[in-house]
């Protein structure tokens, strides 16, 4: 999956999972901090990632990357989450405990860690 497109589904995710809005997402791997805007208001997403002047939006599951120009699905159950990146047809997954966001990208085969940015 796109690296950018993984730090917004982090991002969505921990949105979604822990109820809270910061204004950026912080990626672990490549130690850099993405400002992001935007509201994700029960299924509803709406966000501006801000390093590529693009939106992620669309109704959970259903989803729409337009910086990637590709669809991608994304369900939360509890603390977990998963989805399906319809560009390389690949799954990921993952969890969110409190601010921190662990997502298993499974076309890469690897962990990828993240933080939300304080509210």
């Amino acid at each position: 999956m796109n690296p950018d497109t993984r730090a917004c589904i982090a991002y969505v995710a921990g949105c979604v999972i822990s109820g809270k809005t910061p204004h950026e997402v912080i990626d672990k791997a490549r130690e850099v901090r993405l400002r992001v805007k935007g509201a994700v208001k029960g299924t509803v997403v709406e966000v501006f990632d801000y390093e590529r002047n693009c939106k992620l939006m669309g109704t959970l599951p259903t989803l729409f990357d337009f910086g990637a120009d590709m669809a991608l699905t994304l369900e939360i159950s509890g603390k977990n989450f998963s989805g399906h990146d319809k560009h390389v047809e690949h799954h990921f997954a993952g969890t969110v405990e409190a601010r921190h966001v662990k997502l298993h990208d499974y076309d890469e085969a690897r962990d990828f860690h993240y933080e939300l940015g304080e509210v």
